[in-house]
């Protein structure tokens, strides 16, 4: 173990300088309120898409500050470093296993441990789940977070007649995702076995505004301290329209989820 941390400190983890942007985009213009000030920070490359079908022993953990989660430097069996998020329980000497072969034994069922969907048991807690092949983990990477796999070999929504030509002949797999949706992923997408880390993550507490704008958090001013120009509850009097943003669309009741054409085939049960 200290052989581990001696040459974890002679290896450096992939990363570079995060490069702060204030809530604007590449035309200069602010697109998103109350961004601005912050520590510095280092942005570290994770691998999200864990392509690498060899064992990797664990050999740094290490706070990200542009995640929730502990990630994890791994040596790699061709001799890269590679940065990746860490599951709960996962300790520095530990080694994990990407595979594309069918879990046939205890060994692979084990947390930090990567394969394809369809090679996951039913009822396996799992995380960091690729949407589509190849492009790496979009669904459940933050800290404490797990989906559930409940049932390979699902056809897409029967409610719906009509399908695509170019998906309706792939397999899928049902997953119950952490907000309560039950949905279809790809049967050949990868996924990882295991709770994520710092679970408790949830229970922090700010306890002073300083501690926001560390975290490049400006003031919230609420509309009706504003003037006419710069937001529509601004001036003199309350009440007289719904709430509605700086943009005027309409903060409550109306739904905040966009349906796509195609969405609707992949979604069994809607979120809680």
């Amino acid at each position: 173990m200290n052989n581990i941390k001696v040459v974890s400190k002679l290896l450096k983890s992939p990363c570079k300088l995060g490069i702060k942007k204030g809530g604007r985009n590449n035309t200069g213009v602010k697109t998103i309120q109350h961004r601005g000030g912050g520590h510095k920070k280092n942005y570290y490359i994770i691998d999200y898409k864990r392509h690498f079908k060899q064992i990797s022993l664990i050999i740094n953990k290490q706070y990200d500050p542009n995640r929730s989660t502990i990630i994890g430097t791994a040596y790699n069996y061709y001799g890269f470093l590679l940065n990746i998020i860490l599951p709960n329980r996962t300790n520095i000497g530990d080694v994990i296993f990407n595979s594309d072969k069918i879990l046939d034994s205890t060994l692979m069922i084990k947390n930090g441990n990567s394969n394809y969907i369809f090679n996951i048991n039913p009822g396996l807690l799992v995380n960091n789940i690729e949407l589509k092949i190849n492009k790496g983990s979009q669904l459940v990477r933050s800290a404490g977070t797990y989906a559930q796999i409940m049932a390979h070999n699902k056809p897409l929504n029967n409610k719906y007649k009509t399908h695509i030509e170019n998906i309706k002949n792939q397999k899928y797999t049902a997953i119950r995702l952490p907000s309560g949706e039950i949905r279809l992923v790809c049967s050949f997408s990868k996924a990882t076995i295991g709770v994520l880390s710092n679970p408790d993550h949830k229970l922090k507490k700010i306890e002073k505004a300083g501690r926001s704008r560390w975290l490049n958090r400006r003031p919230m001013v609420r509309g009706i301290a504003m003037n006419p120009v710069d937001h529509p509850h601004g001036g003199r009097t309350n009440g007289g329209r719904p709430s509605v943003t700086p943009y005027s669309r309409i903060t409550k009741g109306k739904p905040t989820v966009f349906f796509s054409k195609n969405k609707k085939y992949y979604i069994l049960k809607k979120r809680i």
